[in-house]
């Protein structure tokens, strides 16, 4: 078992299985990425409306809207700090390259993928 400061279970593709750490961090940050706002009836602020944003045309306001829904998700978070933020455009959407801390302590470069043609998020974590 690793060397844990917090850990979490997750249910993704049908498997269950134990998240540690950042790994937790990132599994909470793409849930609440690719959740409706007002889809969970305990918590209807939880989430954004960035599936409705991607089933229309790339525009700048689009851009905005999903990188203010991805600073939001980023100050929700109990364990992430978003150090910086940098938008580059991809022919089905955007990708987004942040400078993450998880915990304060030294900082990764993540990028979050907003595929317009898959309607969700995925994250690469160093691969920038």
């Amino acid at each position: 078992m690793p060397n844990n400061t917090i850990m979490g279970y997750t249910t993704i593709n049908n498997k269950f299985e134990a998240l540690y750490d950042e790994d937790l961090a990132k599994h909470d940050i793409l849930l609440y990425l690719n959740t409706d706002k007002g889809e969970l009836d305990y918590d209807p602020e939880f989430g954004i409306g960035h599936r409705k944003a991607l089933f229309r045309i790339k525009s700048n306001a689009m851009k905005l809207a999903l990188e203010d829904d991805l600073r939001e998700a980023f100050r929700r978070s109990p364990t992430l700090s978003l150090i910086s933020l940098v938008t580059q455009d991809i022919p089905n959407g955007y990708i987004f390259i942040c400078e993450v801390s998880y915990l304060n302590g030294v900082p990764s470069l993540w990028a979050f993928d907003s595929d317009i043609e898959n309607q969700k998020f995925k994250i690469w974590n160093g691969a920038v």
